[in-house]
């Protein structure tokens, strides 16, 4: 279902399926079907500003996720269909992103994001592989922790409480993991590129399933 679901969003940001190549990636499509998925019904000025794109960005994006029939463009605004609605359960079964990060958390950039991704602590080497796909897309760096026996533990098996025991209490109070959940903090320029690099690492992961 998720290796479904990361297709179709792929196909989608690299125009295969549907006219020439676009100019957004497939994080921007994802972030668009979270945004109306929470204002239930937005129109596409405001959606442009949330998303930080141009309207005619935001525009294809919208038509792009039209026809791939996960949203429904009305009169009042854009809606998520039940194709769309099921995508997102999916992907959010998975990886959560969006956690509000304080700056004083790992010195990796001027903005925070992070991501959690359930389950996938034995997906983890060193954590580099999850660095690189979120400079790769903008961010300026990324720090990858798993939680087991209630511990974090920066790859392979360096445990993090025993050297920053405040930042390791902060950090599970913010991401409330389970046994092996995999947590990835990234930092950027802008609280976009955060973000995006936050899916790209998360997505590392999905990719090995």
């Amino acid at each position: 279902m998720v290796m479904d679901v990361l297709k179709l969003i792929r196909d989608l940001a690299k125009g295969s399926s549907i006219g020439p190549n676009p100019s957004f990636t497939e994080f921007d499509l994802v972030k668009t079907l979270e945004i109306v998925d929470k204002e239930e019904t937005i129109g596409r000025t405001k959606l442009s500003k949330e998303l930080g794109l141009g309207q005619g960005v935001t525009r294809t994006i919208l038509n792009h996720l039209e026809r791939a029939g996960l949203i429904e463009i009305q009169r009042l605004g854009c809606v998520l269909t039940s194709k769309g609605s099921a995508l997102l359960r999916g992907l959010r079964s998975i990886v959560k992103v969006g956690f509000e990060v304080p700056l004083s958390i790992f010195p990796i950039g001027r903005y925070k994001s992070g991501a959690l991704v359930s389950k996938a602590g034995q997906r983890i080497r060193r954590g580099l592989e999850q660095r690189d796909a979120a400079i790769r897309v903008g961010a300026s760096g990324a720090t990858t922790l798993v939680y087991r026996d209630g511990k974090l533990l920066f790859p392979p098996e360096e445990v993090m409480s025993e050297d920053w025991p405040e930042v390791s209490k902060r950090i599970v109070e913010i991401f409330q993991p389970n046994e092996d959940d995999v947590i990835i903090i990234t930092g950027g320029a802008s609280a976009r590129s955060a973000e995006a690099g936050a899916r790209a690492a998360a997505w590392t992961l999905l990719e090995s399933d």
